[in-house]
């Protein structure tokens, strides 16, 4: 009745075919770093292994996309609904691509001493290929979603699209130079007060590192993550804050992570990079995680991150985020492990960093 037909089994196959638990993924699985091991399953989720559902897919999605063409000759009511069903197979299909590619560059990164650059180039071009389909995938979506939605919020769905572009882009040159090693997680630690445990919260910090900074300097770029809020100055001048925790809102998602031209602010050669945290989570302690990279005209790049070298107090006097302040009490700040994986950033090209799910 809804597709006004009497000839339903080209229709009711389309919905077999792709609601079949072996043609099933997770939305987080969908956006996950492709170099990142696969996902485990949370409590409540069962899923058939990667790879057997990526040829399951790989078998049954031109199939499906041949059933709504057929159907299109049939159907006399909504037949619009036919392209959101033409969507959901063609990005079944992007994701099989995907896993089918990030398991070879896997392979690749493992022992690229086996591969000839023949194929080294083959393998980058099969990445520049899943950006390909996915830029189709994506425009496909746009289609979609103007049919029936508001434009308000799109914009952060093609985020996704476009994190996951820039993704693959950086895998392709990444394979292009033989294996190059990649910061696929963030090498910069979370750091908190010494004082936090399980038992104790230290619910507000401040954090603070000085250093030496190279001359000639042609750029400066910090990321700036909180847990949950953090404050960034560098000799005392307010640079910008974060002020998000997880949530399943993309709205607080994209967030949660901030890069900040500094530039501008490294006018003497001592630099004081400070950082003004706190954690409103019931029973939560303040942290934070600062990642940089300074260039200079002579190419050379020198890291700048978080670690237990940085000092830390729970009270703050005045002048504490700058260079004349003598931190002779404070504490060395504590690195612990981040509950979830947190993937590095790209600070020439401005990508940052993204909370990914076990």
């Amino acid at each position: 009745d809804f597709f006004g037909t009497d000839e339903i089994d080209k229709v009711q196959s389309i919905y077999s075919i792709l609601s079949a638990p072996s043609n099933q993924y997770h939305w987080y699985e969908l956006w996950r770093h492709p170099l990142l091991p696969s996902r485990s399953n949370a409590q409540g989720e069962s899923w058939l292994p990667l790879v057997q559902r990526m040829r399951s897919i790989q078998s049954a999605m031109p199939f499906v996309l041949g059933l709504i063409e057929k159907a299109r000759n049939t159907v006399t009511r909504n037949a619009d609904h036919l392209e959101y069903l033409k969507f959901v197979a063609m990005l079944n299909m992007w994701f099989a691509k995907k896993i089918e590619v990030q398991e070879k560059v896997k392979l690749f990164l493992k022992d690229s001493s086996e591969w000839k650059n023949d194929n080294t180039a083959k393998l980058a071009a099969m990445c520049k290929d899943v950006v390909s389909e996915l830029t189709t995938v994506r425009t496909e979506f746009e289609k979609v979603w103007h049919t029936t939605n508001r434009p308000q919020g799109l914009e952060l769905l093609l985020k996704r699209y476009d994190r996951q572009t820039a993704y693959w882009n950086e895998l392709a040159e990444q394979v292009r130079h033989a294996g190059e090693s990649i910061n696929l997680t963030i090498k910069s630690g979370w750091i908190y007060h010494p004082a936090a445990n399980d038992s104790i919260s230290v619910p507000k910090a401040y954090f603070r590192k000085t250093f030496i900074s190279p001359h000639n300097i042609r750029s400066a770029k910090l990321q700036l993550l909180g847990d949950t809020w953090s404050k960034l100055y560098v000799n005392g001048k307010f640079i910008g804050e974060v002020y998000a925790r997880q949530s399943l809102s993309l709205i607080v998602e994209n967030e949660r992570a901030k890069i900040f031209d500094i530039t501008p602010f490294i006018v003497d050669s001592t630099v004081v990079i400070a950082v003004e945290s706190q954690n409103f989570q019931e029973h939560g302690s303040a942290g934070t995680n600062v990642y940089g990279e300074i260039a200079t005209t002579d190419s050379l790049v020198e890291m700048i991150h978080t670690d237990g070298s940085w000092l830390v107090s729970d009270i703050a006097p005045n002048n504490w985020n700058k260079i004349e302040f003598k931190a002779n009490s404070w504490l060395l700040a504590v690195p612990k492990t981040y509950p979830v994986p947190v993937v590095a950033p790209n600070l020439v090209t401005g990508r940052t960093s993204w909370f990914e799910q076990r």
